[in-house]
Parts: C-alpha cells; structure tokens; sequence
C-alpha cells in the first residue's frame, strides 16, 4: 500500500495528484527498527506506514512520479551524503539511465511498465 503524506504535517495526507511524502505498507516492507523506539516514532507511522523520505505524486494514469526528498541527508554507515550528490553523478554513468531517480528527473517513458 502506499499513501502520500504532508510534508509539514506527516499526520495529514495529501489528495490523490498533490507532492507529499511517499509512504508505503506491506509484507515486503519492514515493521521497524529492533530495540530503537525514537527511530520507529520517527520514520513510521502510527499505522505502520514507512516514510521513505521521497517527495512524489501519482498522475491521473496511476504512475508514480518521484521529485523530491523529504529529508536532505542520508545516513550512510557513518557518512552524512546528500542525495543530489549520488544522483549527480550517477547520472554520468550510462547505466543509470534506467535507475528510477533517473527516470523520474528525465521524463523517460518505458511503455513496458505497468501503471501502480
């Protein structure tokens, strides 16, 4: 499942189209940190929903579009990385044109894909 929160207000969803939060649920996603309550009050929410730090919006043909980050620093092992510094340079290697910041920052249209 996946639900689009108010950045401002991670109480609050947005409407179907508007940039929120990206927020997803399932079996595949994890249920929380072991022994870390802060960090599970921080980053899910009281459903159980985790916040990915991604900005995104689904368009009216049901394709998720991912345009921002929430959050401006990854913590990386003991590294702080800003996330335009990854996706600036993976941007010089060929290959990444079929990762999905990639696609969402160029507007590259697979037409194999499904809508979600």
């Amino acid at each position: 499942m996946i639900k689009f929160l108010d950045v401002n207000d991670p109480g609050k969803t947005v409407a179907l189209g508007e940039r929120g939060e990206i927020a997803i649920k399932g079996p595949n996603v994890m249920l929380g940190y072991w022994n870390n309550p802060s960090a599970n009050a921080e980053n899910l929410t009281a459903n159980g929903f985790m916040r990915t730090g991604d900005v995104g919006y689904v368009d009216n043909d049901g394709f998720l579009f991912i345009v921002d980050r929430a959050k401006d620093m990854l913590l990386c092992g003991r590294y702080n990385v800003d996330p335009r510094n990854i996706e600036r340079r993976s941007t010089n290697i060929p290959l990444s044109r079929r990762c999905a910041s990639s696609v969402s920052r160029t507007n590259i249209v697979d037409n194999r894909r499904r809508p979600i």
